[in-house]
């Protein structure tokens, strides 16, 4: 059995929704269309509350350590993805130069 995609214009992504109109998702407000920046800054911002819950729960990340193969591989993932999120910043990300 074979699916075919979703036409972003028909159903919403997220939700299912049928869509009306080809702005926004009248059921949980997603738009329709965004752009790979916006989707991007989407990203970087669950990615930056997750360090922050982390962070919060007192969970033991150590970002300037090397990895101990005997950690928790969550652990290890998060911490990774606190240091990218650390260190990279691009043009326009929001971020203080």
């Amino acid at each position: 059995m074979t699916s075919t995609p979703t036409d972003p214009f028909r159903q919403c992504f997220n939700c299912q929704t049928e869509l009306r109109t080809r702005h926004t998702c009248p059921s949980c407000g997603r738009p329709v269309v965004i752009t790979d920046l916006q989707y991007l800054n989407n990203i970087e911002r669950l990615a930056q509350q997750l360090i922050e819950t982390a962070y919060l729960s007192a969970l033991p990340l150590d970002v300037e350590a090397d990895h101990d193969e005997n950690r928790d591989p969550l652990l290890i993932s998060l911490e990774d993805l606190a240091r990218e999120l650390k260190h990279w910043h691009y043009p326009g990300d929001g971020c203080t130069e």
